[in-house]
């Protein structure tokens, strides 16, 4: 979804992400979310535990902050809640910004 949203990026082997946006609020999509939660933090786990002291290389940090910014520029550009937010009479800038990651 990310990379057809944002059209001028184009990363191969990119991991999607899942919007609830358009999801209507019933009993069957709460058994979805939680079934994808249960089982998306079952196998994320292993993975973080595996990988967590693993060593990286000033190019991996700077492609992390790359991304990190890229995460940045979809929400700002594509994300409802937060283009409503901004488009208030009264906009909060800064609890916007502080959902942004703290380096990018």
């Amino acid at each position: 979804i990310f990379n057809t949203l944002v059209t001028h990026i184009i990363y191969p082997n990119d991991k999607k992400g899942m919007f609830f946006d358009d999801l209507p609020a019933t009993p069957k999509t709460m058994n979805f979310v939680n079934a994808v939660v249960t089982n998306w933090m079952s196998s994320w786990f292993p993975i973080i535990e595996k990988r967590r002291d693993m060593e990286y290389t000033e190019q991996q940090r700077e492609w992390q902050l790359l991304r990190r910014g890229r995460y940045l520029e979809f929400n700002l550009l594509y994300d409802r809640g937060v283009k409503f937010g901004l488009q208030t009479a009264n906009p909060r800038v800064e609890g916007v910004m502080v959902s942004a990651p703290p380096l990018i």
